[in-house]
């Protein structure tokens, strides 16, 4: 992904297909989760839940990256996101160099710190266990929370495949809500 995106008020992921948009503030908090009514023709039931977490991360990572890039320290509350955050600021550029070669050689090593910190942060994240569930109120979705962010979210299947849009799009709404994940909670 890796484009520069400005500090705007509302930050908008989405899964592969486009069924599932999720939108954030600059703080990374939700601010509302939008499924189409046809998702069930592009996806299946047992791909619900991962695209939920797709379009969150997706949402995620376009408002830590606009944070970032305007330098703003007002996003990403949570330890996970604060800890990507910083990642970013320790490793970002320096500004130009005395000659072309020198500067594109800083550049790219830089890159490749970067790279590595991230994948150190999340082979240690990989390893902890996750803190908490957290459930929807009608049990469509479960949120598996590690470190206060969803890694995973299962889904109860049979029950997607007759439940109304708008009920699974509440469901998921009261489980970000109840991980306090929201931004009005």
């Amino acid at each position: 992904m890796n484009q520069k995106v400005d500090l705007a008020s509302r930050y908008e992921g989405a899964d592969a297909t486009g069924s599932i948009h999720i939108a954030m503030n600059p703080q990374a908090l939700v601010l509302s989760v939008s499924i189409n009514e046809g998702w069930r023709k592009k996806l299946a039931p047992e791909q619900f839940a991962d695209a939920l977490l797709d379009a969150y991360r997706e949402a995620m990572q376009t408002a830590i990256s606009a944070a970032a890039t305007a330098g703003s320290s007002g996003a990403a509350r949570g330890p996970a996101s604060q800890a990507i955050a910083k990642i970013l600021r320790d490793y970002d550029d320096d500004g130009p160099s005395a000659d072309w070669y020198t500067g594109i050689r800083a550049k790219l090593d830089r890159i490749k710190q970067r790279r590595k910190a991230i994948e150190e942060y999340v082979a240690e994240a990989r390893v902890d266990p996750i803190d908490r569930e957290v459930r929807g109120p009608n049990g469509y979705l479960t949120f598996q929370l590690q470190r206060g962010i969803p890694v995973s979210v299962t889904a109860a299947v049979p029950a997607l495949r007759s439940a109304s849009t708008e009920l699974l799009r509440k469901d998921a709404m009261a489980a970000f809500r109840a991980a306090n994940l929201t931004a009005e909670n």
